[in-house]
């Protein structure tokens, strides 16, 4: 499944390359120590640098959020997140995924069953992998217990009736947290990290939820990669 990435290895060379964001090597240090102190200002830069043994700065790792002195509901849009291991400006909603080591649009979370991140272009593809998964082992708990007295190996069903049960009740949770998740336009990511997040830090409600109808319209709608600023400010239009 395609998770989505917020970028292509060519794109990423030229940001790589022609970015103001990055030091390259040839600067000296002065220059690099200008730089940083005038970056403070916008980005709250958390990570580890790589130095040669001149002090010049090689390599940038890890992550910054900009930091914000205004409140978000005075403002038409959310600013973009910068990422210093992909050296772009993250859409809102997107995130980085440490174990893809890409930044991924709207990422909910990165499975380890699939081996692959949940993003804004393959969510619905796993809703439905979901119910899928959810059908097929409450069908086989169904037909195992209902055949149970009629079975040649009586202690092979019992089997696996112990170890599928806890798997189906899993699945079932899963689904139903994130049929909750639909319903309110939220991500895993932004529930757990929901304090951390720069647009949900002292809020109560997520601003991108439109309420219930508005957001299974958006999830029914082909996968694709949204403006999550435009919809957030055409809703705000649209109801006033």
């Amino acid at each position: 499944m395609e998770s989505g990435n917020s970028e292509f290895p060519e794109e990423r060379y030229n940001n790589l390359r022609d970015s103001p964001h990055i030091l390259h090597e040839s600067q000296d240090r002065d220059s690099i120590k200008s730089e940083r102190v005038q970056s403070r200002h916008s980005y709250d830069y958390k990570g580890s640098l790589t130095c040669s043994h001149k002090g010049r700065i090689l390599k940038i790792e890890r992550l910054s959020a900009p930091k914000f002195e205004v409140k978000h509901e005075d403002n038409e849009e959310f600013m973009p997140r910068f990422c210093l291991a992909c050296n772009i400006d993250q859409p809102v909603r997107a995130r980085h995924c440490r174990v893809c080591s890409k930044c991924v649009y709207r990422w909910d979370h990165h499975c380890t069953w699939l081996g692959n991140c949940i993003g804004e272009k393959n969510y619905t593809y796993y809703i439905i992998y979901l119910n899928l998964q959810s059908a097929e082992l409450v069908s086989t708990l169904y037909f195992l217990q209902s055949n149970l007295q009629y079975s040649a190996s009586f202690g092979f069903s019992i089997t696996l009736l112990v170890l599928l049960s806890p798997t189906c009740l899993f699945c079932l949770f899963l689904t139903a947290v994130h049929y909750y998740l639909i319903s309110r336009n939220r991500t895993i990511a932004e529930c757990i990290s929901w304090r951390k997040i720069y647009y949900l830090t002292g809020k109560s409600k997520s601003p991108f939820d439109f309420g219930l109808l508005n957001n299974l319209f958006l999830f029914c709608t082909r996968p694709q990669v949204r403006d999550w600023n435009r919809i957030f400010k055409n809703f705000r239009v649209n109801n006033k």
